[in-house]
């Protein structure tokens, strides 16, 4: 009998589908007790002659218990598990996880990941018992896969069994966790290698601080953890030690966020919540876990959101100043609007605009005294007054500098006196509701 599925089949069937055309590889969903419950692309003359080997070797098939066994050690190993069938041929598989437990499973081959003889050397006698043309007519279907093609491959299986997955965080989580804590463990065994302890990678350090700034994230993984590696190493896993080094650490990539541009004020703050979490922390892995979700934060907010966040804000000020340029707007008032210190706001808007912020403000209220003068019914003490310009004399310097003439020579040069009362009447209640 057919156990109750836990997940959405349709919405597993249509990832399997897509993942199939896009690499042309054959995925399969299992059940939890090994039963196909879908597949695409699949590979019948292949497993037809891997179930006749097995009955001329007088074995019991064990694909089933296979393609059962690979989605709880891909749950084990961070959600990605390669292995082979009865036979030697490979597979890759990833679980579906439902409250806690794995529901099913993603199953992805069968493929060749070098050739042939490789492949099937020393798993079974079966295989060189039948005739080689029989054998390489029926596995010369199968893909021939780079090993590293193979780690990409999972990667994206394992994406589409987070989507069926009711525990998509947990999943990411341990496969994350895994991943550190191998990069960690490989520097501290190179560490042992060569000839024990050395001095504090401070190199290493300036190296990481320069890999924040420019927003190269693996890269400041890699040197991060090899920083932890030494701390870990160093310390004799001394828990106290190692959160004192930790939190120097936490400083130093704070303080690399802020000289490559971040917010001050949110650094600041984040880092207080940080160092205060860490201190609890009583897991050396979750310790240096937590570290690289930190970097992962500050590295984003120095750049990959910079561009829309600059860009977000340059929104708001122009905005702001498109509704307010009538009357007195100071640099100061424009970073509050936004929640920035008035000198990152400053240095922020001339990197987007191109000009300085009183420059920007000065030349879009001379646009609007343009409209304005066309008409005699204003004085220029009057254009100038609704314009934000509080001194006559200083809109006339200003004018003439970005327009090339005095807002009189403008007025008459341009000829146009007859603009309409019931015009000038329009624009001010216009201003006055905006």
């Amino acid at each position: 009998m057919r156990q109750e599925l836990k997940f959405d089949l349709d919405m597993a069937k249509n990832l399997i589908d897509s993942f199939s055309a896009v690499t042309g590889i054959c995925c399969r969903l299992y059940s939890t007790e090994g039963e196909c419950l879908y597949a695409q692309k699949e590979h019948h003359h292949v497993c037809s002659l891997c179930r006749e080997l097995r009955a001329r070797t007088e074995k019991t098939p064990q694909c089933a218990v296979v393609h059962w066994y690979g989605p709880y050690q891909a749950e084990r190993f961070g959600g990605t598990y390669t292995y082979v069938c009865p036979n030697g041929i490979p597979y890759f598989s990833s679980p579906i996880i439902v409250e806690g437990k794995v529901a099913g499973s993603l199953v992805g081959g069968p493929i060749l990941m070098t050739n042939i003889e490789d492949d099937l050397a020393g798993n079974t006698e079966a295989w060189l018992n039948e005739a080689d043309e029989r054998i390489q007519k029926s596995l010369e279907y199968l893909p021939q896969v780079e090993p590293e093609r193979v780690k990409h491959l999972s990667d994206l299986l394992f994406a589409s069994s987070v989507c069926i997955s009711d525990s998509s965080s947990s999943m990411f989580y341990h496969q994350s966790l895994q991943r550190q804590q191998k990069e960690i463990h490989t520097a501290v065994c190179d560490s042992k290698q060569n000839n024990g302890l050395t001095a504090y990678p401070i190199e290493k350090e300036k190296a990481l601080m320069s890999a924040v700034a420019e927003g190269n994230e693996p890269k400041a993984k890699a040197l991060l953890n090899e920083i932890l590696a030494h701390i870990l190493f160093a310390s004799g896993n001394h828990l106290e030690l190692i959160h004192v080094r930790v939190q120097e650490l936490l400083v130093v990539l704070s303080r690399s966020a802020i000289y490559a541009g971040a917010d001050v004020e949110e650094i600041l703050a984040l880092n207080c919540s940080y160092l205060e979490e860490i201190e609890h922390m009583q897991s050396l892995e979750e310790i240096c876990f937590q570290l690289s979700n930190i970097l992962s934060r500050f590295i984003n907010l120095v750049c990959s959101m910079s561009e829309i966040k600059h860009k977000d804000v340059v929104y708001q000020v122009t905005d702001f100043i498109r509704q307010n340029y009538q009357r007195r707007i100071t640099l100061e008032e424009a970073a509050a609007c936004v929640h920035l210190s008035p000198c990152y706001f400053s240095r922020m808007f001339k990197e987007e605009m191109g000009v300085n912020f009183t420059s920007y403000l000065n030349t879009y209220r001379i646009s609007q005294s343009k409209m304005l003068l066309l008409s005699d019914n204003m004085t220029l003490s009057e254009v100038s007054e609704l314009t934000g310009f509080e001194d006559p004399a200083y809109f006339s310097r200003v004018f003439k500098r970005v327009s090339g003439l005095t807002p009189g020579k403008y007025r008459e040069c341009k000829g146009r006196s007859n603009l309409s009362r019931e015009r000038l009447a329009l624009f001010r209640a216009a201003q006055s509701n905006i």
